[in-house]
């Protein structure tokens, strides 16, 4: 009786096939998923307000835009205002994934402009 006990424990419950402790740690294992890769636009911005533009990255979206300027202070993305908000909201709205496109829209002394960007 408990050789037939022990037998039954390793069979599949559904459809009574032997299966090995092996297979049950497998089936069992969690397996992790990955972050989505997200992507910028090829900017440094000043971490407090007014929030400048402090580098442009070479071959980024912003830099290939060829609007964009040191110093140019970010206003909204999308729409949003970001005049007074923490840097890592203003990041958190500058970075999607890669070919989605955002909106800026930026102050260049009295002059104010929007660009639509590309992130990759």
């Amino acid at each position: 009786e408990l050789a037939l006990a022990l037998a039954e424990r390793d069979l599949c419950p559904k459809c009574k096939a032997s299966r090995s402790k092996q297979e049950d740690a497998e089936k069992n294992e969690i397996v992790p998923k990955k972050p989505p890769q997200l992507f910028g636009v090829g900017m440094r911005i000043r971490d407090t307000p007014p929030h400048c533009i402090a580098e442009l990255l070479p071959n980024g979206p912003s830099h290939k835009s060829g609007k964009i300027q040191v110093g140019d202070e970010l206003v909204a993305i999308n729409g949003i205002q970001v005049v007074n908000e923490d840097i890592a909201f203003i990041r958190s709205r500058l970075t999607g994934h890669a070919g989605s496109s955002v909106t800026l829209q930026l102050a260049r002394g009295k002059e104010i402009f929007q660009v639509t960007l590309t992130r990759g």
